[in-house]
């Protein structure tokens, strides 16, 4: 079997694992760090706002088991399924939103290979910048026998704690170059009228 395949079958496993796990039964746990990661300046938030496919903000709601070892020759990935809260750039959204983390060794990632726990809390709200792509890897062609999945590709900005500033500097920042989504609005409002 090849590599690719086994990637594949694991990725597969976990997102069947993830529908086997009844994420509404996670506590509400209170998040008792502040924001641990640097805000990025207004050229980086940029930056990350025009390569990426899906910008969306989420709570973190489970997170894979590290996969051993850093990014080489081949990816290696980190799993986090985020409660998906609402969309800025895009159109793939759900309400469990799995995201595989490119394990390389920015400030995201600790010495294990693993994403920071201190940061990957449960019920942490971020900001998420990701790419659609197929085979879990960053080949961009369509393949029928393997799924699409978002990839966080930037392991130092490729999620933010979430604020409400940072939110409105990326919106201001997708309405200048049309790339807002349209359910940006309607998430909004609905979230307001739930309070």
């Amino acid at each position: 079997m090849t590599t690719r395949k086994i990637n594949f079958l694991l990725i597969v496993f976990f997102i069947c694992l993830i529908g086997c796990i009844d994420l509404s039964s996670i506590s509400k746990q209170k998040i008792n760090s502040p924001n641990i990661l640097p805000v990025p300046s207004i050229e980086k938030i940029t930056e990350m706002c025009n390569k990426s496919e899906i910008i969306f903000i989420g709570k973190v709601r489970f997170v894979g088991d590290p996969p051993g070892g850093f990014s080489g020759t081949q990816p290696s990935y980190q799993l986090v399924v985020y409660e998906g809260l609402n969309i800025l750039k895009g159109e793939y959204f759900d309400g469990n939103m799995p995201v595989l983390h490119v394990i390389v060794g920015g400030q995201t990632v600790n010495r294990d290979a693993a994403l920071r726990p201190d940061i990957f809390q449960i019920n942490a709200k971020m900001i998420v910048f990701a790419i659609l792509t197929d085979r879990g890897t960053f080949e961009k062609k369509y393949d029928p026998d393997y799924p699409i999945f978002p990839i966080v590709f930037d392991d130092d900005y490729g999620v933010i704690q979430h604020s409400d500033d940072l939110e409105n500097t990326i919106v201001e920042i997708l309405k200048r170059d049309g790339s807002l989504s349209p359910l940006y609005s309607f998430f909004k409002n609905a979230i307001k009228g739930n309070k």
